[in-house]
Formats: C-alpha cells, structure tokens, sequence
C-alpha cells in the first residue's frame, strides 16, 4: 500500500485471529494509519488462553493487547475481542462473521 493511498482511507479495520498476529505483521501500517489520524477499529478474535504458560493468568494476552491500543490511543470503542479458543476458528466460523456484522460501521 503507498503511503497517499493511506491519507485517503478515513476510517480501518484491522482483523488479528490473536491479540499480537497485527502488531506483528502489520504494525508499521498501523502506527502510520494512527499518525495520519486514520480512524483505527480493531478486532481479535482469540486471546489464546490456551497458550499462556502456566501459572500466569490466562487473561494476560488480552491484558497486554487492551494495553497496545491504550498505549496508540485507539478508543475503548473501537476494539472488539473475542473469546474463541485456539485452534477453533473452523468450528466458529458462523459466530465469527456474526461478530463481524455487529462491529460499529
């Protein structure tokens, strides 16, 4: 994407299966969006409980990513986070496109 189309975009949404799949493949288009004031929605699917190590709490991976979008200054409002177990997203295929339609428009 050239950095003149991404002045004319307004309003993005990103889509990450798991709390850090954005940030890692695309978080430089991110930060540029951000600086060019890009309206920024963001939607994660799976905060991968089932790969926290043990004896962490299984809410770190959404602790950390609410803590990116704070630390960019995306609102509260524009993020969406899901609870789809790892590894399941075939048998949740339904619930994550009806999760897709109520994302504010």
């Amino acid at each position: 994407m050239r950095v003149g189309m991404m002045r004319s975009l307004g309003i993005v949404l990103v889509l990450s299966p798991h709390t850090d799949d954005a940030e890692l493949g695309g978080g430089g288009v991110i930060s540029k969006l951000l600086e060019e004031g890009t309206e920024l929605y963001w939607a994660v699917f799976s905060i991968a409980e089932d790969s926290v190590p043990d004896g962490m709490p299984k809410d770190t991976l959404k602790k950390e990513f609410l803590e990116v979008a704070k630390s960019v200054e995306i609102k509260e409002t524009n993020l969406f986070v899901g609870n789809i177990r790892v590894r399941r997203f075939d048998e949740k295929r339904q619930d994550i496109l009806e999760k897709l339609v109520v994302i504010p428009k």
